[in-house]
């Protein structure tokens, strides 16, 4: 799965939607986990190895996240949002009065000023 840039941004923030994603994710790891702590083989009474016992509820938490990020990423809900913030290669108003008056043949404001 390739990440597109919004998704890949390190400044993105999580909107509503993504806070209550993390919660179920994190909610699907302590399940897993408290069940399969709790589990013992009908035979031999066993536990399961210790390492299963830690990746198997992470590997299920990230893949909760990522199945229902997708689904609603696929409805149109947003998880993460970029921050507002206004972009420096966008001209300011002064900059586009400017690229008006001499696409209108208007003088330039800069031609009046004397240069030093």
């Amino acid at each position: 799965m390739t990440v597109t840039p919004s998704e890949g941004d390190d400044n993105n923030r999580p909107t509503f939607a993504g806070c209550l994603l993390l919660l179920l994710s994190l909610a699907v790891i302590v399940a897993v986990a408290l069940t399969l702590v709790r589990w013992r083989g009908s035979n031999s009474g066993a536990t399961l190895p210790q390492d299963a016992l830690i990746q198997i509820p992470v590997l299920a938490g990230a893949l909760f996240y990522a199945i229902v990020g997708g689904l609603l990423s696929m409805l149109g809900v947003r998880v993460l949002a970029k921050p507002m913030k206004e972009s420096c290669d966008r001209p300011n108003d002064f900059e586009r009065s400017e690229r008006d008056k001499r696409t209108r043949g208007e003088p330039d404001a800069s031609a009046d000023r004397p240069r030093d």
